[in-house]
């Protein structure tokens, strides 16, 4: 069986916190995944797995980096920020999400192309947009994609806390 395992999130879908519903609270884990705060001012932030959080993006910034409402507000401040996740642990691997707003710091990519070549299992929500950098994570040898359908979201959550759990043991 295949070790890493790609979500592939539907553009019509918007943000899925699937990875914070289905992440074991327990175990050897590292990765990020980003968070929406929705208010008067919404924003995107991304949370590492020691706990760290970065404002990566906010609704309405001018900003020449811009996927939807959001604007990204500093791409060298998110590379320091992600800095630390090259240095592996031993357990599970995630990220969320592989898209473009994230893909606008090479550093990024830099590390999805470490953690697929990593012997860790990883698990990452991807964009289905059409773009060359996305197109060859989703056509990687290495990796079973799966394609989330909100109609049956509860059934492939389940799917997915199975296969997290195989690879954690």
């Amino acid at each position: 069986m295949k070790n890493k395992l790609l979500l592939v999130r539907p553009s019509y879908a918007g943000r899925l916190p699937i990875l914070e519903r289905v992440l074991p609270e327990d175990g050897v884990k590292q990765g990020i995944y980003t968070k929406e705060v929705l208010g008067s001012c919404s924003s995107l932030h991304v949370i590492r797995s020691d706990g760290q959080q970065y404002l990566l993006a906010e609704e309405g910034r001018e900003s020449p980096v811009r996927v939807g409402r959001y604007g990204i507000i500093d791409g060298p401040g998110f590379t320091f920020f992600i800095e630390p996740l090259f240095q592996k642990s031993k357990g599970l691997l995630y990220l969320d999400e592989i898209g473009l707003l994230h893909l606008s710091a090479p550093r990024f990519q830099a590390l999805v192309c470490d953690y697929l070549a990593s012997p860790n299992p990883l698990l990452a929500v991807i964009s289905e947009e059409d773009h060359p950098f996305l197109n060859a994570v989703r056509d990687d040898p290495r990796v079973m994609v799966w394609h989330f359908d909100l109609h049956v979201r509860g059934l492939l959550e389940e799917r997915i806390k199975e296969w997290v759990q195989r690879m954690m043991e």
